[in-house]
């Protein structure tokens, strides 16, 4: 079992070709980090539903991408619970749409290899809350949610790029400062030993 990430470590993905659909978005490339709605019922010790949520993320597989729309529209602007879950829906389903359209199945995992088992290919990883502010997606158009979505895609496409060329670069400094310190290290051997040569002649 994995272990659940009790920290949010999110930080805001830029967006600027979806700003007109209030859509915003937070990502962490950290694993089976609990979305917001979850969060809560993990800090709580006495929510019944606490076991439940842990279990859950403490089984999620590896080398996937965990995500979840969260809307911050209240019941004053959206009075209709069936109507707040129609905007989540239609986001969702933009959403899963736009990583097919980039080669991504649902989780993240590249589409060229099968979705789970042992020989799927890495795609995106991480976990990423999708956060609504406007009511624009309950009656508009299917191909404009995509649009968007497909916007915050691209976006999350980059941050990874980016996350993978720094943990790249951080491993070649590693391995150059390992080589370093061995390189070092033998030159003292040869010195100390060169000098006990000496001294025994």
């Amino acid at each position: 079992m994995a272990s659940v990430v009790a920290t949010r470590s999110f930080k805001p993905l830029q967006i600027p070709a979806a700003q007109g659909f209030g859509l915003k978005a937070r990502y962490t490339p950290v694993e089976n980090v609990p979305t917001l709605f979850d969060y809560k019922f993990i800090v709580d010790r006495y929510s019944p539903k606490r076991a439940a949520v842990v279990d859950y993320y403490s089984r999620l597989a590896p080398d996937r991408l965990s995500w979840r729309v969260i809307s911050n529209i209240n019941s004053k602007d959206i009075n209709k619970a069936v109507l707040r879950n129609r905007l989540k829906r239609r986001w969702a389903s933009a959403f899963a749409e736009a990583l097919k359209d980039h080669g991504y199945y649902h989780n993240g995992r590249r589409r060229t290899a099968p979705k789970d088992g042992k020989h799927y290919l890495t795609g995106l990883k991480g976990t990423l809350e999708i956060l609504i502010f406007s009511d624009r997606g309950i009656n508009g158009a299917h191909r404009e949610l995509v649009g968007a979505s497909r916007a915050l895609v691209k976006a999350l496409i980059r941050k990874v790029q980016q996350l993978e060329k720094a943990d790249s670069s951080a491993d070649k400094q590693t391995e150059v400062a390992a080589n370093t310190r061995s390189a070092e290290a033998e030159a003292d051997v040869s010195s100390s030993l060169w000098s006990m040569w000496n001294k025994l002649l």
